[in-house]
Formats: C-alpha cells, structure tokens, sequence
C-alpha cells in the first residue's frame, strides 16, 4: 500500500510539474533563447521506481517525464533533455534545451536552442524541421497547436496547416470537436 501511494504521489508530481510548464510554455516569452528559465527551481534529482517503490532507474535526472506508449522517457541531465528506454540507456542522448514526451502519433516537440521548436520521430531524427516559436504535443485529432509570427495556429503529422496560424491564445479540441481560440482586444 505504501508503494502505491508513492507511485500515486510520484505521478501527482509529475503531471503538476507537466501541467505548470505546459502553461507556462504557452504563454510566456521569458524563455526565448534561455532554456533553463523554468527548471532552475527544481532542486532534487529524479529516478524511476516500480510499484513496490524500489527504483529500477536511480535518481539523477534534473527533471524527467512518465514513459510514453513507443517505451521512451524525457530526461534532463546535466542542462539538457534526452530518452531513455525503460532500462535508463539513451535511446537520444541528451543534446535538445527542452523537449516534451512522445505522443501517440510517435512524434515529440524539442527545441536545441529555444527559439525554434519542431518533431522528431523516436531515433532523434527532425520529421518537421524547427520552425515555431511554439508548439505542443500532437492530441486530439491528432493535431498540435503551433505558433508563428505570434499567432496561434493547428498543424498535423505532416507539418500541413488544418487551421492557419491568426488566433493570439488557443487550446486543445474537446470531445465535443471545439477549441477554445482568442484574440487581443
């Protein structure tokens, strides 16, 4: 049981610290040209444990990220993000400023430099070249969100434009098909 509430409380941390930087990427513009803005407060070493709360990966990532459905995990070392597999090898080795997890169309955002993001497929290779300003994970319906020139638009797999970028602020489509999209007033 106190495995259990270890891995619940691990996970909880988890998806908080995903959740905070998730809006803190769309929204800010502090990090231009400086990805360690945001990791700078985070101060403890972190590992992979199984369910019975032993590690099976020991703690010395800077930050790290669940594993995602392909079997590979986000992890900053050393100032950098790299993947590993579920026996803490490299797949990536650490070489991007940020990157984000796999999603399920096997494509992940990672910037070198943090001012130009785009997709690499699970050996490292650029499937969309950097070319945002920002972006997020591929989701519903397979699209993700992207920004150029300051606006928001929608892109799919193939780097096409669904919805051209002219929104200031958008989110992800609901169940229901519909996205929240705004504009300055």
């Amino acid at each position: 049981m106190k495995a259990k509430r270890r891995l619940i409380a691990a996970s909880s941390l988890i998806v908080a610290v995903a959740a905070a930087f998730s809006l803190w990427f769309l929204f800010s513009d502090s990090s231009q040209g400086d990805c360690s803005t945001f990791f700078s407060w985070y101060e403890v070493k972190v590992g992979y444990i199984n369910d019975k709360g032993d590690y099976v990966i020991l703690p010395k990532f800077e930050s790290a990220y669940g594993f995602a459905p392909n079997g590979l995990a986000a992890v900053l070392i050393n100032g950098k993000w790299g993947y590993i597999n579920d026996k803490g090898d490299y797949v990536i080795p650490p070489k991007f400023g940020l990157a984000n997890t796999f999603a399920s169309n096997g494509l992940a955002a990672v910037t070198k430099n943090c001012e130009k993001w785009g997709y690499i497929n699970d050996k490292g290779d650029y499937v969309i070249l950097p070319k945002f300003e920002r972006l997020t994970s591929f989701a519903t319906y397979d699209l993700a969100m992207v920004k150029v020139n300051g606006k928001w638009g929608y892109i799919n797999d193939k780097s096409d434009y669904v919805i051209p970028p002219k929104f200031d602020a958008v989110s992800e489509f609901g169940a229901n098909g519909l996205a929240l999209a705004g504009i300055k007033k």
